[in-house]
């Protein structure tokens, strides 16, 4: 993960991502009002207690204990990150503003450019706009233009035959996955076990 504050950026090796969320911080009490690297905690929906990283306290720790390791004010990371993946841009169409930021702000921490959408006509329009699209990733339920028609609108254009599609949507039975594929999704995701490495991967394999 790459962490950034003020003008300096370091990594940090995680075991895994889980969820992106806004999280209400809480003190941790007058007996431990002062604990490096941490500027408080809070309570998950499963009702574990989560602690909250000062990312300053962690850049100061990090130079106190190797000086040299910390040396530039800031490491072109990103945009490796970036060149790696060619800055290939992503069509995002989701009617919901939290799922459509959480998206974008995964799609970009992976390197990639975003362009979002509302829905599925405003993303058909801004298909035809843009120089260049990679890849279509889509929810079903939303007003104008569902991602079902999108995905048919798409493939009706020869140019777009080979467009990489995916769809992510709360619609999980056997014949909603069976008429995505019909339409021509290339790959079907459910939000209900979405995973967001998965759909990295699924990305990775399609363009």
């Amino acid at each position: 993960v790459i962490v950034k504050t003020d003008e300096e950026r370091f990594g940090v090796i995680v075991d895994d991502t889980r969820d992106v969320q806004e999280a209400l911080l809480k003190p941790m009490g007058p007996l431990l009002k002062r604990v490096p690297n941490i500027s408080g905690v809070t309570i998950l929906g499963t009702g574990a207690v989560c602690y909250i990283l000062n990312v300053p306290d962690l850049l100061a720790s990090i130079r106190k204990s190797a000086p040299g390791i910390v040396a530039a004010k800031s490491l072109p990371v990103a945009e490796s990150a970036a060149a790696e993946t060619k800055q290939r841009r992503i069509l995002i169409a989701e009617d919901s503003i939290t799922t459509r930021t959480q998206m974008k702000r995964i799609l970009e921490g992976a390197g990639y450019i975003v362009v979002a959408s509302v829905d599925g006509l405003d993303a058909f329009n801004k298909l035809h706009l843009e120089q260049r699209v990679d890849a279509v990733i889509s929810d079903v339920e939303m007003p104008n233009l569902t991602g079902f028609e999108l995905a048919a609108k798409i493939r009706s254009e020869s140019r777009f035959a080979h467009l990489p599609i995916i769809l992510v949507t709360s619609l999980s039975t056997d014949a909603d996955k069976q008429r995505g594929i019909e339409v021509g999704a290339n790959a079907y995701m459910t939000k209900a076990t979405f995973d967001q490495q998965h759909l990295l991967e699924a990305l990775n394999r399609l363009i």
